[in-house]
């Protein structure tokens, strides 16, 4: 999560729903809600290689090239839609168009 000027960065011990799970930050407190990927129980927060730095760091490239992956669909999948619904504005002007004249 960013937070300008802060950054946090944590390394959980499973993988999480990122599209489900929310962080908000008000009246100076940080609320995570977390939606776990499956549903086993965590016997810890972190993951245990969570102290290592080139750990980290390749889980944070990782993570990087899914979130501009997913913001890449997102952008083709709103393009797509889109043009549908030009085409489909298209569609009711011609069948309406005839019948102003």
């Amino acid at each position: 999560m960013s937070y300008p000027p802060y950054i946090f960065e944590v390394c959980l011990f499973d993988e999480v729903e990122d599209t489900k799970s929310r962080a908000t930050f008000g009246n100076g407190v940080l609320k995570f809600q977390l939606v776990k990927k499956s549903s086993l129980q965590w016997n810890q927060l972190l993951a245990s290689e969570s102290e290592d730095k080139e750990f980290m760091k390749t889980k944070r490239e990782k993570a990087v090239a899914k979130a501009h992956k997913r913001a890449e669909e997102e952008k083709e999948r709103k393009a797509a839609e889109k043009r549908e619904q030009e085409k489909l504005a298209l569609r009711e002007q011609m069948k309406v168009g005839p019948k102003i004249k």
